[in-house]
């Protein structure tokens, strides 16, 4: 009966490490195309003036553009350490869940022996009575 609900946490576990991994390769792939982007306006400013001036606005919005993805970075970053938060307690919990199916089968052991139990003292109740019964007439015939 947990069956279902490990499966279910196993297969949300398994889709938050995929959402995780697929966000880290997003900001990697950010910082590199920044880095790229950063090293083509440098090269571009040396090559004259007028082209220097256009070069120092394009500059200006790489800033704010780093601001943002830093900022954006910062939110990722965030997400991912809540992500692994979520994971260790899904995990924790499909943990608790597995230990409480054994304890479900324990008890379900201990039920199963005390039934027999109880069974067998019937059984022997009932042969203590005819015994008891035999006795009593055996004991009248005397």
């Amino acid at each position: 009966s947990l069956q279902p609900a490990t499966a279910r946490l196993q297969e949300q576990v398994r889709h938050l490490q995929e959402d995780l991994h697929r966000e880290r390769q997003t900001v990697n792939s950010l910082e590199k195309a920044k880095m790229e982007w950063g090293a083509q306006l440098k090269g571009s400013i040396n090559k004259n003036k007028v082209e220097q001036q256009r070069m120092v606005e394009q500059l200006r919005q790489l800033e704010a553009t780093t601001v943002e993805l830093q900022e954006v970075n910062s939110q990722l970053m965030k997400d991912v350490s809540e992500r692994d938060r979520l994971i260790v307690r899904l995990q924790t919990d499909v943990k608790k869940l597995a230990g409480a199916k054994s304890e479900q089968q324990e008890v379900r052991s201990s039920l199963a022996n005390f039934s027999k139990e109880v069974v067998e003292r019937g059984v022997l109740e009932q042969q203590l009575e005819t015994l008891k019964r035999t006795l009593a007439l055996r004991e009248a015939e005397l």
